[in-house]
């Protein structure tokens, strides 16, 4: 009787057992349709190996199977670009790997360039959440391809750089105006003197110093301009002093800000070193130039004046341009880096250029641009990293 009893225990413990085995193979299967039936791709890990994923990210990185697809890459991260300074993640962040990292990130907005190996070239851009523990110590990262969006991003970054370019040659052309016609009152006015016989000693000599000046400051101001071109066009990092830049900046400027009556004042107590991408930099100067200047002419603003600061502050790099245009009405000035927000007319702005020089200084600088209003107008603030300070 007892043996019976104690089989009769055992079939139960084994039949509970096989029951909960079927159990959770269903309950399994039924997890898997629903991750297989999301648009985004799913992987569920531990941070350091890959536990299950859905079709889609199969379907997307070409595989029949994660075991095939764990053949060639342990981690996700495989996929990710070594691109320092560009603002997407990266295997290893502040002394941390990818995966701790974003844990501990978790209110940011972070993105990654990806390389897909099977299907060179093919780069692509990523946007992904993390979600809450699951089981043990693992995670449900979701994964969705922003790449189209990323294209269209770029090509509106494209259109705004042709407008800056196009800035850029309007100032040129202002820059040309007065030695261009130094150069022609000096040259028709030795030859006036020749035809009438008035030409005296030193006429021709005086003149001619006069032309080879300003030849020599428009062959200076061409090589500024060709360099920012190449700059802009050109993604390399390297090491510039961060007054000579914006010094540049103004001296392409020098004639439209004369011209618009605006007075300009950049005070720099030390010259800093920073590498960085110098085209984006002086796009960014540039656009918060000519924004005061627009504001200043929409408002006819008497005494116009920007005041351009540079100076360190612990381990960071501060720039700060002010004007006295009046200030950005406390209504909006929460809106103004968002994309196609402006208060111009269509036909004076895009809305895209202080959200590009947000962009280009979070994501390009892993710093922050930022505004206030002072008792006399707009104060923007650029804040970047130094070089021994960096976050990536």
């Amino acid at each position: 009787m007892i043996t019976l009893i104690v089989l009769g225990f055992m079939i139960f413990f084994v039949y509970r057992e096989y029951l909960s085995k079927i159990e959770a193979k269903v309950e399994s299967k039924n997890n898997q349709k629903i991750l297989d039936s999301q648009n985004s791709f799913i992987v569920i890990t531990d941070g350091t190996n890959i536990k299950k994923v859905n079709n889609t990210f199969l379907e997307f990185f070409g595989y029949e199977s994660l075991d095939e697809f764990q053949k060639y890459y342990s981690c996700i991260c495989d996929f990710f670009l070594d691109e320092k300074g560009k603002g997407y993640l990266l295997k290893e962040m502040n002394g941390l790997n990818w995966f701790e990292y974003i844990k501990q990130n978790l209110n940011l907005n972070i993105q990654v360039k990806m390389d897909d190996k099977k299907h060179q070239p093919h780069i692509f851009y990523i946007d992904f959440d993390i979600n809450n523990r699951i089981y043990d110590n693992n995670y449900i990262i979701t994964f969705v391809d922003i790449t189209h969006l990323k294209n269209v991003e770029n090509q509106l970054l494209y259109s705004e750089k042709m407008a800056s370019l196009g800035n850029m040659i309007g100032n040129i052309a202002h820059q040309w105006r007065q030695p261009l016609s130094v150069i022609s009152t000096a040259a028709s006015g030795v030859h006036m003197k020749q035809q009438y016989g008035l030409l005296q000693d030193g006429d021709i000599e005086k003149n001619m110093d006069y032309i080879v000046e300003n030849t020599k400051y428009l062959s200076e101001t061409i090589d500024t301009f060709r360099d920012f071109i190449k700059e802009s066009d050109n993604k390399e990092l390297i090491s510039v002093s961060v007054a000579e830049v914006i010094e540049s900046v103004l001296k392409i400027m020098e004639a439209t800000l004369k011209n618009n009556y605006i007075d300009v004042v950049f005070i720099s107590t030390k010259d800093i070193q920073k590498t960085m991408v110098k085209g984006e930099f002086i796009q960014v100067i540039t656009n918060l130039i000519n924004n005061a200047k627009d504001v200043f002419k929409e408002r006819k603003t008497k005494e116009p004046k920007i005041i351009i600061e540079l100076k360190e502050y612990k381990d960071e790099i501060l720039v700060t341009v002010e004007d006295n245009a009046g200030g950005i009405d406390e209504n909006i000035i929460d809106k103004i880096f968002e994309p196609y927000f402006t208060t111009k007319h269509k036909s004076m702005g895009t809305g895209l250029g202080l959200y590009i020089c947000h962009k280009i200084i979070c994501e390009s600088f892993d710093g922050d641009l930022s505004v206030k209003n002072s008792s006399s107008g707009a104060i923007f603030t650029i804040v970047i990293p130094q070089d021994n300070n960096k976050k990536n």
